[in-house]
């Protein structure tokens, strides 16, 4: 048989096993462990997946967090000054000239 005819028939009359399907995704499956290693490599994309959208979430909450310590450390430096009774000194930033 020419190649063109062996692409047409169905894999059982071209002489092999007859253990062809086609996967959850259109993909190819040969023999009969192909369905478990096509679940592994997808239980694989899916932990991926979900550890890169964890990441990038955790990466939008950062400065969230760094801006509610800030204002916590604002806020017990404005307690510790009001329990004293004084007013913080201000920052000098040309301190020869002031």
């Amino acid at each position: 048989m020419d190649l063109q005819c062996q692409q047409r028939m169905p894999r059982a009359d071209r002489g092999g096993d007859g253990e062809e399907a086609v996967g959850d995704q259109g993909h190819r499956v040969v023999g009969e462990h192909a369905e478990p290693k096509l679940r592994a490599r997808e239980e694989k994309n899916k932990a991926e997946y979900s550890e890169k959208m964890s990441n990038q979430a955790a990466a939008v909450h950062e400065p969230e967090a760094e801006r509610h310590n800030a204002v916590l450390r604002y806020q017990d430096m404005a307690a510790k000054h009001r329990s004293k009774g004084t007013t913080p000194a201000p920052k000098k930033i040309l301190g020869c000239f002031l």
